[in-house]
Formats: structure tokens, C-alpha cells, sequence
């Protein structure tokens, strides 16, 4: 199990996660439909990391998205891309 150091929004729903073994990888919320706001629809994707809150849990066990939505490290892992531009 590779636990989560690290996570920053980045602009366009991506989230950059890094894990324990000093792997950085990104992670696309857009495509999973977890971030459901009308800044996304208006923002014209350019500053949508504002106003979202991402919590690791104690041990980086997992990520907490904006309070409602939950990821174990082992999803995050398996769901996000080495490159950025995938």
C-alpha cells in the first residue's frame, strides 16, 4: 500500500498527488464527475482549484475532496496517470 504525502488542485480538476515512495502522479476529477458546481460551468476551466479543500487522512490512508467526496491512497494510485497530459 503506497500511502499519499501530498495533494494540490491544480487548474482543470486535476489533482497532483504524492505518495511515499516519492511518486508524483495526477489525478482527473472532470472525468469522474465528482466536481459538480457552477464554477466549472463558468470558469471557463481556468481557476477551478479555488475554493476546493482536500484533506489527507492521519497515516495518508486516503483524500478527502471537498468534505463529501472519499478516496483510498490505493484508489488514487490505481486511477491517476504518471503524466500530467494524459
Amino acid at each position: 500500500m503506497k500511502n499519499l504525502m501530498k495533494a494540490e488542485m491544480l487548474p482543470n480538476f486535476i489533482v497532483r498527488v504524492a505518495f511515499d515512495n516519492k511518486e508524483i502522479r495526477y489525478f482527473y476529477l472532470k472525468k469522474k464527475g465528482e466536481v459538480k458546481n457552477i464554477e466549472y460551468w463558468l470558469s471557463g476551466l481556468t481557476n477551478s482549484w479555488i475554493g476546493h479543500e482536500l484533506i489527507i487522512e492521519e497515516g495518508g490512508v486516503g483524500l478527502i475532496i471537498d468534505g463529501k467526496v472519499h478516496y483510498t491512497s490505493d484508489e488514487l494510485y490505481n486511477k491517476s496517470f504518471e503524466h500530467m497530459l494524459h
